[in-house]
């Protein structure tokens, strides 16, 4: 698990540099067992910062976001 922090970035902004990551990852990524290559997956949750949160409560969203997207999935 990890966070990307993007300063002075709108949500277009922010959606299309998240897309860019998930393609770079899909692309690029594979785990290798007796011989074969399966991909590495990513899921993505998104949270927009507003005055007075915390890291805590941004990433309480993202994961929110996160799940919220698998169940479309």
């Amino acid at each position: 698990e990890f966070f990307v922090i993007l300063h002075d970035c709108d949500s277009a902004g922010a959606t299309e540099y998240l897309k860019r990551l998930d393609d770079a990852i899909a692309r690029n990524l594979f785990f290798e067992h007796n011989g074969k290559k399966f991909p590495v997956t990513a899921s993505v949750g998104f949270a927009e910062y507003k005055d007075g949160d915390n890291s805590e409560l941004l990433q309480h969203r993202a994961d929110k976001a996160m799940y919220r997207g698998k169940d479309f999935s």
